[in-house]
């Protein structure tokens, strides 16, 4: 999971990235969740990278990425088995610009939710690619989580849409 990023210039444009080890912690006491998705998961926190560049010729030609940090506790005993997690960058009107890349790497695929402990808090990571002729403007990071037949669970948060949560605005240069 993705903790910092401290930029190296040279001439070959290197960036490293740091990467916390522990994707398992105990849950915060008393820290409300910024969401709950179809009463089986709360989102306990949710970070976004604030500005992009839709078109990247460095790092990972052609597309710029939005790196996006979550921490989930499951609710009770809830039945969590094929769940999902969609990350997407929208526009206003809801088009989507920028998709999750699935990696083999990811927490929710070694340690599924049906596998999380109570009590416990579960880190992850994901990357957006994005589309390389995004326009220039603000855009959203939006989470949901699907159930086995691609269904997003039904979302609880003060102000967001019935089924996803919206992470973070994000600036495309």
């Amino acid at each position: 999971n993705y903790i910092g990023t401290a930029g190296i210039p040279n001439k070959r444009g290197v960036e490293v990235r740091a990467f916390a080890v522990h994707y398992r912690q105990p849950a915060p006491a008393n820290t409300p969740a910024l969401a709950t998705f179809g009463d089986r998961l709360r989102l306990l926190s949710a970070q976004a990278d604030p500005q992009v560049t839709a078109r990247d010729e460095i790092y990972h030609p052609p597309s710029g990425w939005v790196h996006v940090r979550l921490q989930w506790q499951r609710v009770g005993a809830a039945d969590l088995t094929g769940l999902r997690v969609r990350v997407r960058v929208t526009d206003s009107l809801g088009r989507v610009w920028g998709e999750r890349l699935e990696r083999a790497s990811e927490v929710w695929r070694f340690y599924p939710p049906e596998r999380w402990q109570a009590g416990e808090a579960v880190r992850d990571a994901y990357d957006v690619n994005m589309n390389p002729v995004t326009p220039r403007g603000r855009y959203r990071v939006e989470v949901q989580v699907l159930d086995n037949s691609g269904q997003a669970l039904p979302v609880q948060a003060e102000g967001m849409p019935a089924d996803r949560y919206v992470v973070a605005g994000v600036e495309v240069h």
